[in-house]
């Protein structure tokens, strides 16, 4: 139990460092935690596995990943990887992150976009 306090604690702290309102981290992080923080320094990417029992909304998540290389400009990519456990129905993160997914695909081009409706034909559907 006090591993878990310590990972809750250093979830905050970056939270904090990363210029997150006190009044969002207590909202969308109340049981959240760090499990590990992955540094590889030969692509100079930092991945933040978190372990949260309630759906982070999207905009939380993308002004966290945007304060992170804001605050830390040494870090060539960052990467946040959240398990909502059992405790959040997918269809409820997909509803949540689906534009993310699209902003995501449409920064990479057609080429991705060509090559993902070829093999998931009914994404030429969704994905403009």
């Amino acid at each position: 139990m006090v591993l878990k306090q310590h990972q809750e604690e250093v979830l905050k702290k970056i939270l904090k460092v990363c210029n997150i309102e006190d009044s969002i981290v207590e909202s969308n992080f109340k049981q959240g935690y760090l499990e590990k923080l992955v540094c590889n320094r030969t692509t100079k990417t930092w991945t933040f596995h978190v372990s949260n029992l309630t759906i982070i909304p999207c905009e939380v998540y993308k002004l966290w990943n945007k304060n992170i290389m804001v605050r830390f400009p040494h870090i060539e990519k960052c990467e946040i990887i959240i398990d909502f456990g059992k405790e959040v129905d997918i269809s409820t993160i997909i509803d949540e992150y689906w534009n993310l997914l699209e902003e995501w695909i449409e920064s990479k081009g057609n080429h991705l976009k060509f090559l993902l409706s070829q093999r998931l034909g009914f994404l030429s559907t969704i994905i403009k």
